[in-house]
């Protein structure tokens, strides 16, 4: 647990020394264009690093492609503002062969500033491709930033770094993001970050990192999936800081997929709308105190819209109880380990690695969602609750057309769980260990009525059939080679009967063709069954001709209800 906690806040924190380095690397400020104010147009495209410096004026350029890649200076295109000055540059596609692609700074003049603002439209593509390169990088910003890049945002080290502080930064990439990391976000001191990907974001290493403090709010969309290649997205917040995470496709990571350490009133929340997948842990969650960042737990809830795998466990917490109080999981499939374990923790002293279940949890702070899958007709579905605990019934509510009937009922992506019935014969779930409900029905159209069968001529084969009590069981009476059998043994009476016989039963109510008989009939494929029987208040004939395959037709019990046979096999008896 040590090992994991320790990795995740040192990743959280490793970039800004990193950047600000590169940052102040030496500029050769002959490879510069430079605009410091009014109106300029560098044309379609320029080979030259662009500096845009709005310290002392407002400053305004345009123009097409920027390819610095020849050129050694840190970054292709550089924008400074300064408090009370505006920076408004537009181009085409950036590109940087070693170095930075775009490098914004917002900084005060003073320590009590709110530094510049800078409006930044990149028309095309960034692509900073050397070994130490950032594709957007934002340091220290403490002003008003706003960019959009209407394309791909690829970087050897991070595809977007941003730092902001007591400011106001709104970025959004309208492709993907590639990079070893793709993107790192910190947020202090009552600063507001909105990062958003409109495309994937790829990573050899983490996909999305994201720090906040000091009251800060950062939120990050990324519409597309999130792929890392250790971590999907992990957080680390503290002093009453607000950290929101929305992906809505599928996080994915070898060592976790989704990560949140929270302390000091601080509260972290990540969505996900498909699946979270981790050849280890799929979720992370540990609110922890730290006195030098502010004391008591925070808060960590994480939701999961799809299925949620981690090779190790699905869900790890900290061996501190009290942590795991301040933890809430929402997911509507959650798979358990080897050893059957939905959450957990490890223990710190303990080098087995042996993940310790928390029943109390699972049951407690695990919401599984609850799906429905509404038929293409003939009915309506609605659930008695969007999510429930492990354990908890969930009751399915069927608003039924006039012309329909059910004709099976299931729990399960697979259709393989059928429904339970309660007296009243309603439909429910018991939610099980790790969710995955998914309800939906099978439905057929009511047959329409038919007439009576006639009496039998006096020379039919089956003439003066009629329903009578036999031995003290109701069953059709028959001559010639129809057999008398009652419901209770109408298995031996299939096995038993004459060769190319009939065998005809009236069944009581609600009771249908259990899985012993389906075999009788299967071992006699030279016998046929003539059944009566009432549903819905209706009577129905119903006849099975011998040999005929009912495989399609068998319930999860391997039997067959009354509503399949209404539906397939039968005729409504006035």
């Amino acid at each position: 647990m040590k090992r994991l906690s320790n990795m995740i806040r040192k990743t959280a924190g490793i970039s800004l020394s990193a950047a600000i380095a590169v940052s102040m690397l030496p500029v050769q400020v002959f490879a510069s264009i430079e605009y410091d104010s009014g109106v300029n147009d560098y044309g379609d495209k320029v080979n030259e690093r662009v500096e845009v410096d709005a310290e002392n004026n407002d400053v305004t350029v345009t123009g097409g492609d920027i390819d610095a890649q020849d050129k050694w200076p840190v970054d292709a295109l550089r924008i400074n503002a300064s408090e009370g000055h505006t920076a408004t540059v537009t181009t085409g596609n950036i590109t940087k062969e070693d170095g930075s692609g775009i490098t914004v700074n917002n900084y005060p003049d003073t320590e009590e500033g709110s530094g510049g603002t800078t409006v930044l439209t990149v028309n095309g593509d960034v692509n900073a491709s050397g070994n130490v390169s950032v594709g957007y990088g934002q340091i220290m910003g403490q002003g008003e930033t706003s960019t959009e890049i209407n394309g791909n945002v690829s970087a050897g080290w991070t595809g977007v770094y941003s730092r902001s502080r007591s400011g106001e930064s709104d970025l959004t990439v309208n492709g993907d993001v590639t990079a070893e990391y793709g993107i790192d976000a910190e947020t202090f001191d009552n600063a507001v970050s909105d990062i958003t990907v409109n495309g994937n974001v790829n990573a050899e290493k983490t996909g999305v990192k994201t720090q906040a403090g000091d009251e800060a709010l950062l939120d990050v969309t990324i519409e597309g999936n999130v792929n890392g290649g250790k971590h999907g997205v992990i957080s680390w917040a503290y002093n009453e800081a607000e950290i929101g995470i929305e992906v809505n496709r599928n996080v994915d990571g070898s060592v976790v997929g989704v990560a949140g350490q929270a302390c000091g009133g601080s509260d972290i929340d990540i969505k996900v709308k498909g699946d979270i997948t981790s050849d280890e842990y799929g979720i992370y969650a540990e609110p922890f105190i730290d006195e030098d960042e502010g004391e008591g737990f925070g808060t960590v809830s994480v939701l999961a819209e799809g299925t949620v795998t981690g090779g190790k466990v699905g869900v790890l917490l900290h061996e501190d109880a009290d942590s795991r109080k301040n933890v809430t999981v929402t997911a509507w499939k959650i798979t358990p380990n080897k050893d059957g374990v939905v959450a957990g923790y490890e223990k710190e002293d303990d080098e087995t690695e042996t993940i310790y279940e928390d029943e109390d949890f699972e049951k407690n702070n695990i919401n599984y969602i609850i799906r429905v899958e509404q038929p293409e007709s003939g009915a309506t579905l609605t659930a008695s609750d969007d999510t429930a605990h492990e354990g908890a019934n969930v009751t399915l509510r069927i608003d039924l057309d006039q012309n329909y009937i059910i004709t099976g009922a299931f729990s399960d992506e697979g259709k393989s769980v059928p429904l339970l019935t309660d007296a009243e014969g309603n439909y429910y779930v018991v939610v099980p260990r790790g969710g995955g409900v998914l309800l939906s029905v099978t439905v057929g159209e009511k047959p329409a009525p038919q007439p009576a069968p006639q009496p039998a001529e006096e020379n039919d084969d089956n003439a003066g059939q009629t329903p009578e009590t036999v031995n003290g069981n109701v069953g059709i009476v028959a001559e010639n080679n129809v057999v008398v059998s009652s419901p209770e043994n109408l298995d031996q009476s299939i096995m038993s009967a004459p060769q190319g016989g009939t065998v005809s039963v009236v069944l009581t109510e609600g009771t249908g063709l259990s899985n012993t008989v389906i075999a009788a009939l299967s071992g006699r494929s030279d016998v046929a069954l003539d059944i009566i029987f009432v549903y819905n208040g209706l009577t129905y004939r119903a006849i099975i001709p011998a040999g005929f395959n009912l495989a399609q037709f068998l319930n999860a019990a391997g039997g067959i209800d009354f509503e399949t046979l209404a539906v397939h096999f039968g005729t409504i008896m006035q």
